[in-house]
């Protein structure tokens, strides 16, 4: 956590082996000590002596985490990973508080057995938890330089609609209805797609949760039959995966903009015109790779890497 380079002396040794082994030799010696000193309940002193224990070291570390991270001045070359490392000592520290306090607070309820058989699922859940979390999180599981990557991805891929789109008049369409749209459309084909995609980038029109290919038809003119004839042959997505793709699109220019700074992700889900949240949070990661909260993280952790540099 530090770059400082410390020797540890036989005194620190000496001092920080007191606890653990005198809890040690207490509990060695528990039933002789039991004997000599039947009028002491030693159940009770072994656990004053254990939270004595835990509250000192549990107040050194807090003290040494604040003075070495969370008080700590971010220099701007390492702003990110400050940042990230004071996060996660936070996160780690709250969990071994609750693994640590848990057994001491539950005494008080139960006997000693029963406070053991409540406790160890309680720090399995936890443990479990931290888990999940160290796994579900690329700059710890993978390492800082993956985040960075995974930074650098989401500025260098944005959504491209003109990928979706198949130019090419060697579609081979099946039944004599579309055989005889094709070649109508053909002529026309590379204008109907600059018409859609002048849509897209001047209006709010896909913003509606409603809207269907007929609405599109009317909106530009062109036959609904030519529409479904284009999404069918023409485009590697059918016309409702198009609508969400353009709906993300403009979330992520929303994003872009700050627009979660003042505002919910489920707000940000209906101004896009997804009816509800779900849908949006499934679409935003099937088309970006991210979820909606990682994509604002990884703009935001963008934004300081770029002012430090």
């Amino acid at each position: 956590m530090s770059n400082k380079k410390s020797k540890v002396g036989t005194n620190k040794i000496v001092l920080h082996s007191i606890f653990p082994l005198v809890y040690f030799l207490v509990l060695v010696f528990k039933n002789t000590l039991q004997n000599k000193f039947p009028h002491f309940c030693l159940s009770d002193i072994i656990y004053y002596f254990f939270s004595a224990f835990i509250l000192t070291y549990i107040y050194l570390c807090s003290v040494i985490l604040y003075r070495s991270i969370w008080d700590k001045k971010q220099e701007n070359s390492n702003s990110l990973k400050n940042t990230l490392l004071s996060k996660w000592t936070r996160f780690i520290y709250l969990e071994i508080m609750i693994i640590t306090f848990a057994p001491l607070i539950l005494y008080w309820f139960k006997d000693l057995k029963e406070t053991d058989s409540i406790y160890q699922p309680v720090s399995c859940i936890m443990l479990l938890i931290m888990c999940c979390k160290i796994v579900c999180c690329p700059e710890i599981f993978y390492g800082y330089t993956h985040l960075k990557s995974k930074i650098n991805e989401v500025e260098n891929n944005p959504l491209k609609f003109r990928t979706i789109w198949i130019l090419s008049d060697k579609t081979n369409p099946t039944g004599i209805q579309d055989q005889l749209l094709k070649r109508k459309i053909d002529p026309s084909l590379s204008t109907y797609i600059a018409q859609i995609e002048l849509l897209i980038h001047n209006d709010n029109f896909f913003f509606r949760s409603d809207i269907k290919i007929e609405n599109l038809s009317s909106e530009l003119k062109i036959p609904k039959s030519h529409l479904n004839y284009i999404f069918k042959y023409h485009s590697s997505v059918s016309f409702v995966e198009f609508k969400k793709m353009i709906k993300i699109h403009y979330a992520t220019i929303l994003i872009k903009n700050n627009y979660l700074q003042t505002n919910t992700l489920n707000y940000l889900s209906k101004e896009v015109g997804f009816a509800s949240y779900d849908p949006f949070y499934r679409s935003f990661k099937k088309h970006t790779g991210n979820t909606p909260l990682d994509y604002h993280n990884l703009l935001r952790a963008k934004i300081s890497q770029n002012e430090s540099e």
